[in-house]
């Protein structure tokens, strides 16, 4: 390889990892809003900031129990059989999510303005 293709792949290289950090950064920020939807339809949208208990009501009356204090979102209960919606972490930062199969329930993180990406993008 010539010298010049050399710099022009490191050039490519350094705008591409550039691009994933701008990515990286406008989605990792601390979230503003828990967003619940059920099958696509956002069914609720509660504050990060406020303390409360939901209860969810997801596919088939199957339910669920949100959770949101201290600025983390996480479920306690679920009448789902395998109760993996219960086991995933805290979440609290923008693009984080849990999610329930069988309830088809889905807990988003959105920060202030939204997301910055596309549902394709992201």
């Amino acid at each position: 390889m010539k010298k010049k293709e050399i710099i022009l792949m490191i050039i490519v290289f350094a705008m591409a990892l550039s691009a994933m950090a701008v990515i990286h950064f406008m989605q990792s920020g601390q979230g503003a809003y828990v967003v619940v939807t059920l099958d696509n339809e956002e069914i609720g949208r509660y504050p990060l900031e406020e303390d409360g208990v939901y209860d969810l009501t997801g596919y088939k009356e199957g339910h669920n129990e949100l959770h949101i204090k201290d600025e983390k979102a996480f479920i306690s209960t679920a009448s789902c059989p395998d109760k993996l919606c219960i086991k995933q972490k805290e979440i609290s930062h923008t693009g984080e999510m849990i999610v329930c199969l069988p309830n088809h329930i889905i807990v988003t993180i959105e920060g202030r303005r939204g997301s910055a990406l596309d549902g394709i993008a992201k």
